[in-house]
């Protein structure tokens, strides 16, 4: 009898050992998609088909587009799509997708495909239908159920103007994009040599070129505001509405630098500094006082008879704070001990398998327009490039400057700041604010980068965001 006891408290003591790491994994795997703000794929097939599928519909409304504008505007040479015939006056909004690197997945075209879709949806309910329709009737499916009560005609109609920043030299890599949309080549940078390293190589160096290029052509254009997307970014539904709106509180101010329309949580999480490690002990040692509180005041006194001495009282408002002690002993002492250790444990295990993201996202993820510090990442920005005379126009104008200024400056063998961070710095050294706008209207859909230092076809490493509402897959 006792040699079966003995055996079942093995076994007890064993599953209590091995829960806290079995929950941690547990919860690290169903929660990985928002800890880590990246795509988490079992399977690698899967993400590899996601891609192709979002290519595919991107590809198919732009022939569909192509034919529709081809057939109800014969006489029309260039039938593109938000193009300088689109409105009179200066833009109110500008779409620049840039285009540095021929990728083999045709990110651009799929960028084109997502923001034209969308965009149009807007400004042209019926004519995004009709194109709907053709792609249905080219593809050999039913046709998309009416979507007109759910995306009406943004009144006022903005004057929107949109093209591809082209610096690859030639238009091989952009596919049918150039009947659809403008595609503007500007001069071709000085791209990487062949061995040549990321950190001083031409890839860094012609990135920063090229975004001055883009930001100096949409002030000569004087758009009101202007928005830089990297080319494997896709736009969310209602876009040009959420971000109209979004921006209002901006309209008169003039010292913001940029608003950003994405950013990963990927670096906010958990880090091996000082203070998340101190936080995540004291959060664990909280918890294993409260559980000994709790076993102590619950477990090791004796039940009392004296009804009187439960009542609660100013002094004790507690009853079985007066109810005398179990008798101690080394085992019940050992048992708080063992006790304090699990929960603090457990505690702290829990919390880090969760991830601060997940429970800063009450705060972090709130919808509307704030200041931000979030450093890096040039996936999706916002510039205020009115026209000269304008609240705004100089801060714009500075930012072209100042990165214009580093290139002239940077040596040779000196390490290339990135673009992103270089806008930053910006930020930092003339005291301008960058502000985000929730929930993010832009997603990093590219799971293959140009360099080969970074992460290419690795779908556990790509960094999204966990705001973005709406479908990455289909118009």
């Amino acid at each position: 009898m006792r040699g079966q006891i003995r055996h079942g408290l093995r076994v007890w003591l064993l599953i209590a050992a091995a829960f806290p790491y079995a929950w941690y994994l547990t919860l690290s795997v169903v929660l990985q998609d928002t800890k880590y703000s990246h795509f988490y794929r079992l399977n690698h097939t899967d993400a590899v088909l996601t891609e192709r599928l979002r290519l595919h519909h991107a590809a198919g409304y732009i022939s569909a587009l192509r034919d529709v504008r081809g057939r109800t505007d014969p006489a029309t040479t260039s039938p593109r799509f938000l193009d300088a015939k689109g409105g009179a006056g200066n833009p109110d909004l500008c779409l620049v997708i840039l285009s540095g690197v021929p990728r083999p997945q045709r990110y651009v075209e799929t960028a084109v495909g997502f923001l034209v879709g969308r965009v149009l949806r807007e400004l042209d309910p019926a004519l995004h239908r009709t194109v709907q329709l053709r792609q249905a009737e080219a593809e050999d499916r039913p046709p998309p159920a009416l979507d007109g009560t759910r995306y009406p005609k943004l009144e006022p109609t903005p004057y929107v103007r949109a093209w591809v920043h082209n610096s690859v030299g030639n238009v091989d890599h952009l596919g049918s994009v150039a009947d659809v949309m403008e595609v503007h080549n500007t001069r071709v940078g000085q791209g990487p040599k062949p061995g040549e390293s990321l950190v001083y190589g031409g890839w860094l160096s012609k990135a920063v070129e090229d975004y001055a290029d883009a930001l100096d052509r949409a002030l000569t254009m004087r758009c009101g505001k202007t928005v830089i997307l990297e080319d494997d970014g896709i736009v969310a539904n209602r876009f040009l509405s959420s971000l109209l709106n979004g921006l209002k509180p901006l309209d008169e101010q003039c010292d913001w630098a940029f608003v950003k329309l994405f950013y990963t949580e990927h670096w906010a999480g958990w880090q091996s500094i000082p203070s998340d490690i101190v936080t995540l002990i004291a959060l664990g040692v909280m918890a294993g006082f409260a559980a000994v509180t709790i076993a102590y005041h619950f477990f090791l006194r004796k039940p009392t008879t004296d009804y009187h001495s439960l009542t609660p009282s100013l002094s004790s408002p507690i009853p079985w704070h007066r109810s005398p002690l179990r008798q101690r002993s080394p085992c019940r002492i050992i048992s708080l001990i063992l006790l304090f250790l699990y929960a603090a444990t457990m505690t702290s295990l829990t919390f880090h398998a969760i991830g601060r993201q997940n429970l800063t996202a009450w705060y972090n993820r709130r919808p509307g327009l704030y200041p931000t510090l979030a450093l890096a990442s040039t996936v999706a920005h916002v510039y205020h490039t009115v026209p000269p005379d304008t609240c705004g126009y100089n801060t714009a104008l500075e930012l072209v400057r100042f990165i214009r200024s580093y290139g002239r400056k940077r040596k040779e063998d000196e390490a290339v700041t990135p673009i992103d961070l270089l806008i930053d710095r910006f930020v930092e050294e003339t005291g301008t604010t960058k502000w985000e706008l929730m929930p993010h209207l832009v997603q990093h859909v590219g799971a293959w980068s140009s360099a080969k230092e970074k992460i290419q076809g690795h779908y556990l490493s790509m960094k999204i965001s966990s705001s973005f509402q709406g479908d990455t897959i289909s118009i």
